[in-house]
């Protein structure tokens, strides 16, 4: 690639890197720029999850190659998922493995501490299964990866920093996809923080609110497509004038105090053809003298840079974050329960295969239905949503299925949770009424899916069959949901929720996942409680003369919805599925195709509930602890 088309590209980047900035009058005095060369993955997504496996595998060795070529470039793989498929592959190879360790250990090629990217509040039990490879990559390669690229979900849990400390990872690095969620606070974003969990523990924090790759992501609101046109801007002068224009609008936009930024240039499952030119234009702006100066490097140089200047003045923030994305999760739910199930029953002593397998069904984009629009044929589609459909199989044997047979229990690739009724003492009819408006108003609906609420008000209800039994402090709704003939879900994104009304007004009340210790104590690291709240292992309500514990064994997000006409009545959702048959196929073509193409394993007649636990008056505790409720005395 010859300079000039070099510096068009990079000024695709830099200007491209402004546009979706956090305005401030604060200037910074940033002198380094890091820029992270890569690739970002989704087990699916763009292609079916093996053949995305293979790209990453020939990314790698690429990479391999044009680290060999040239000593400035870096590759990163913000996920080890791919590089697990290259050593599985080549680990009896001792050439390449000799290649692999050299370009590890002089950070020419980057490996992410975590395997995927996860739905971390949907498997928040279950984070540690994320760092399974990493003693295998210091046994072969004597490299073990400290930084955790957490990229594309906008928001992670605190029981994050936890497992990532224990497992001694200081550093990660996120890529927040903001478009579907309300901004970070500015304190937080492109400026580094330690997070402090609960637990004391901590980890150095940098996100960038434009993702893992603003330039691919954004490329129609930016003012780039002129710099495409080689012809258009003769002069390397010219270009790189140009170029510093854009980084000069990145620092007015920045409010960081610190010296350095840092960059991913990560596009969707891409390969070093993408990023190959980015060491030629980096030579040729330093050596303009054109400031800041800019690195091409890993993620590991930036925070090892910024620790080392300023780690005992960076702020530390503490407090729950959430798991904005996880609730894509309902398109699955018995899916996500099996593995839930699973991955509580894996031994101490199972191996790193098949932690990394379980590990592999945490991923955010992994979620069965109809595919991203546009992205496949028929074929494809189908083809994809039982690829992923066999990720979950896979692991639901190796993590439940030999400790099932075992212990005498039926493997869980085609359980499904049952109910047991609770067999409690009787509450007062009273006490139900102080907090609930009316138990016979419980109610589903349907409608086409929002962010929050989870339908509209004028929704109209799902016939469908609904049970409310009082079982003394306990409240049981079942409802028998046919999946095959959800009203509009040939048509878009439809959710089915279930509604309970409950007699406070919206302002006053709180919900917070069960165990999360932050959460319960109202301590959020954006300062505010997020619309939705993902509580897999239930839900705490607040605000009401008596508190409730809901919960579910196949539903898990939770928002709150003021009714439109009774100021005093809220209704607590609680989504119960997230349902999709009209898929966009290659060259726009619409077609809906049967439910059990697109939701392989999942139940077609679907029995589902959710338990309201009335708590009695007693203070809440908040140090993580379980409340003692009359049942439990």
């Amino acid at each position: 690639m010859n300079r000039v088309t070099a510096v068009c590209r990079a000024v695709t980047l830099a200007v491209s890197l402004v546009v979706a900035g956090s305005p401030s009058s604060a200037r910074t005095q940033v002198e380094t720029i890091f820029l992270v060369p890569g690739a970002h993955f989704d087990v699916g997504f763009n292609d079916l999850p093996s053949v995305v496996r293979e790209h990453r595998i020939q990314a790698i060795e690429d990479a391999l190659k044009a680290a060999e070529e040239d000593s400035d470039f870096h590759w990163m793989e913000d996920g080890a998922w791919g590089f697990g498929g290259w050593l599985e592959r080549y680990r009896g190879d001792a050439a390449r493995m000799a290649r692999a360790r050299r370009a590890l250990q002089s950070g020419q090629l980057f490996i992410s501490a975590v395997w995927v990217s996860p739905h971390g509040s949907m498997f928040h039990e279950s984070l540690d299964l994320l760092t399974a490879h990493l003693g295998d990559m210091e046994r072969l390669l004597h490299y073990r990866p400290q930084v955790a690229v957490l990229d594309d979900a906008p928001s992670h849990p605190e029981a994050l920093v936890d497992a990532l400390a224990a497992r001694g990872i200081r550093y990660m690095l996120v890529g927040a996809n903001m478009f579907v969620t309300e901004p970070l606070p500015a304190r937080l974003v492109r400026s580094p923080f330690w997070w402090e969990s609960s637990k004391g523990a901590r980890v150095l924090v940098y996100i960038d609110p434009n993702s893992y790759d603003q330039g691919a992501k954004w490329p129609d609101v930016s003012d780039t497509a002129r710099f495409a046109n080689v012809a258009a801007s003769p002069s390397d002068r010219a270009l790189l004038a140009t170029a510093d224009q854009g980084f000069r609008k990145l620092l007015a936009e920045t409010t960081s105090r610190y010296d350095a930024l840092v960059f991913e240039h990560a596009g969707d499952d891409v390969g070093v053809p993408a990023v190959k030119w980015l060491p030629d234009f980096v030579r040729l702006w330093n050596a303009g003298g054109l400031r800041p100066s800019l690195v091409v490097s890993s993620p590991l140089a930036y925070f090892r840079h910024i620790e080392v200047r300023y780690g005992a003045e960076l702020p530390v923030y503490r407090g729950e974050w959430g798991g904005e994305w996880d609730n894509i999760r309902a398109m699955c739910p018995a899916w996500t329960w099996r593995l839930r199930e699973a991955m509580k029953r894996i031994r101490p002593d199972a191996s790193v295969d098949v932690r990394e397998t379980v590990a592999t069904a945490m991923d955010h984009g992994l979620t069965l239905g109809p595919g991203w629009p546009g992205m496949f044929t028929e074929e494809q589609t189908v083809a994809h949503a039982h690829e992923q459909a066999q990720v979950f199989a896979r692991a639901v044997e190796l993590a439940g299925g030999a400790a099932g047979k075992e212990s005498g229990r039926v493997p869980l690739v085609d359980s499904l949770p049952e109910l047991r009724l609770p067999s409690d003492e009787g509450a007062p009819d009273a006490n139900w009424r102080e907090v609930l408006a009316d138990s016979a108003g419980i109610r589903v609906r349907v409608g086409p899916g929002q962010i929050a609420p989870f339908i509209p008000g004028d929704a109209p209800s799902l016939d469908v069959p609904l049970m409310v039994e009082t079982h003394g402090f306990r409240l049981v709704v079942r409802a028998r949901i046919d999946r095959r003939k959800i009203p509009g879900a040939d048509s878009g994104n439809t959710y089915v929720t279930l509604e309970l009304p409950l007699r406070a007004r919206a302002d006053r009340l709180r919900i917070a996942a069960e165990d999360s210790p932050s959460a319960l104590a109202g301590k959020w690291l954006r300062g505010v409680a997020p619309a939705v709240v993902v509580a897999p292992e239930g839900l705490r309500v607040t605000g009401l003369p008596r508190s409730l514990r809901v919960a579910s064994p196949l539903a898990f997000s939770y928002t709150l919805a003021p009714d439109p006409i009774r100021a005093n009545l809220t209704w607590l959702q609680v989504l119960l599925v997230w349902q999709n048959t009209k898929c966009t196929l290659k060259g726009g073509i619409t077609k809906v195709l049967p439910f059990r193409d697109l939701y392989p394993g999942e139940p077609e007649v679907l029995d589902t509930w959710v338990e309201v636990e009335l708590l009695s008056g007693e203070p809440e505790k908040h140090d993580g602890s379980r409340r003692v409720s009359p049942n439990d005395r």
